[in-house]
C-alpha cells in the first residue's frame, strides 16, 4: 500500500501483479525476494512505480513455493487462478482500506504476462465479483509448442526444463518420471533447486533427447498418453493463449469485457516473436479492444522499458478513459 492517501476519484485501485520467471526453488518466491531473503528478482521497480502512482499492489508468488511443493510453471489455469485469488483477497486484509468493488488492473511480463493474460481470460467465470478494468501482458509465451521448439538445446533451455517440470507437477496423470534417464533425473533435481540466473546458466543447451530414455524428442513426447487418456500434446495445447477468447456477450469460452495491452521487444531472443504476434492477432480477431506496443529491447530490458507506459495505461483504465486499441496496425 502507498503511504500517501489516495487522491483520485472513488476508492484506491489495486493492481494484481505476477512476476516473470524466478525459478522453481522455494527460495525464489517473489515475496521472499522482495523481503530480501534472496536476491535474483528484477521487477521491484515495477512494484515501486505502481505504488508511486498511488495504486495498491497485490503481487502473487504463484502456487507451489511452499516446502514440498513444485511451482506449476506455465500451467495456465493455475497461474490465472493464483493472480485472481491474490487480488480478490486484498480487500479482506486488515487495514488495507480497499473496497471489494474497487477497480482492478492485471499486469505481468514473460511468465507473468502469460499469467496475467490467463487471469484476464478466466476473470469472468472464476472471479466475476472483481471489477477488472484492464490487463497489461508483455513478452507472452502464447503457444508453448512454438516456445519449446525454440528453447530446446538453446541458450535458454532452462526455461523449457522448468516448463516440463511445472506441467508435470500440475498434470500428475501424465507420464514423466518414467521417461527420465539418469541425466534427466539430475537435470530435474537441479531445476527444482535453482532461481533465475542458476536456471539459465546451469541448464543452458539441455536437450530433451539427452534427458529421456530412448532419446525422446518433442513430437514423440507430445504423442504419449496419460492415465486420463489425454496426450501430452493435448495438455500443451490447453495452455495456448488467445484460443477461444471473445468480447463480453460473444458466447466465447473466455469472455473479456475490458481492454488489453500486449507488448514485446524488437530484439526478443527468448520467446519466439511469432507466437507473441499470433496471440495479439487472435485477440484482435475476437473483437477484444487490444493495444499493441513494441520496444527497442531484448527480452529482459523490454520489461523495464515498458514500466512507465504500462503504469500510465493502467492509470487511464482506472480513470475510465476509453481504449479502442490499435488492431488496424499491421
Amino acid at each position: 500500500m502507498p503511504k500517501e492517501a489516495w487522491k483520485g476519484a472513488g476508492s484506491r485501485p489495486v493492481v494484481a501483479f505476477n512476476p516473470g520467471t524466478l525459478g522453481l526453488g522455494s527460495q525464489c518466491a517473489f515475496s521472499k525476494q522482495l523481503a530480501g531473503v534472496f536476491q535474483d528478482e528484477y521487477e521491484g521497480e515495477n512494484i515501486a512505480a505502481l505504488l508511486k502512482a498511488g495504486y495498491a499492489v497485490a503481487a502473487t508468488d504463484g502456487p507451489g513455493y511452499l516446502d514440498g511443493q513444485t511451482h506449476p510453471y506455465v500451467s495456465g489455469a493455475d497461474a490465472g487462478h493464483a493472480l485472481l485469488d491474490i487480488v480478490r483477497s486484498a480487500p479482506a486484509l486488515p487495514g488495507s482500506g480497499l473496497d471489494a468493488r474497487t477497480k482492478v488492473g492485471l499486469w505481468g511480463y514473460s511468465e507473468g504476462g502469460a499469467a496475467s493474460l490467463w487471469a484476464a481470460q478466466l476473470a469472468a467465470s472464476y472471479a466475476p465479483e472483481l471489477n477488472v478494468v484492464g490487463d497489461a501482458s508483455g513478452g507472452v509465451p502464447g503457444d508453448l509448442k512454438v516456445v519449446a521448439k525454440g528453447l530446446n538445446g538453446g541458450a535458454f533451455a532452462g526455461f523449457l526444463v522448468d516448463a516440463v517440470v511445472g506441467l508435470a507437477a500440475s498434470h500428475p496423470a501424465m507420464p514423466f518420471e518414467e521417461l527420465l534417464n539418469d541425466q534427466g533425473r539430475d537435470t530435474v533435481k537441479k531445476a527444482k533447486s535453482l532461481c533465475l540466473v542458476g536456471t539459465v546458466t546451469a541448464l543452458a543447451l539441455q536437450k530433451l533427447e539427452n534427458n529421456t530414455t530412448g532419446g525422446l524428442g518433442l513430437e514423440q513426447i507430445y504423442a504419449l498418453k496419460g492415465s486420463d487418456g489425454r496426450t501430452w500434446g493435448q495438455v500443451i495445447d490447453e495452455q495456448k493463449l488467445g484460443a477461444g477468447v471473445g468480447r463480453k456477450g460473444a458466447g466465447a469460452r473466455y469472455e473479456i469485457g475490458f481492454p488489453v495491452l500486449q507488448y514485446r521487444g524488437l530484439a526478443e531472443e527468448v520467446i519466439p516473436t511469432a507466437t507473441q504476434d499470433a496471440t495479439r492477432k487472435s485477440y484482435c480477431a475476437s473483437g477484444i479492444s487490444t493495444r499493441w506496443k513494441l520496444y527497442p529491447g531484448e527480452h529482459l530490458t523490454t520489461d523495464q522499458l515498458a514500466v512507465s507506459d504500462t503504469v500510465g495505461w493502467l492509470g487511464d483504465r482506472f480513470a475510465g478513459r476509453p481504449e479502442l486499441g490499435n488492431c488496424l496496425l499491421p
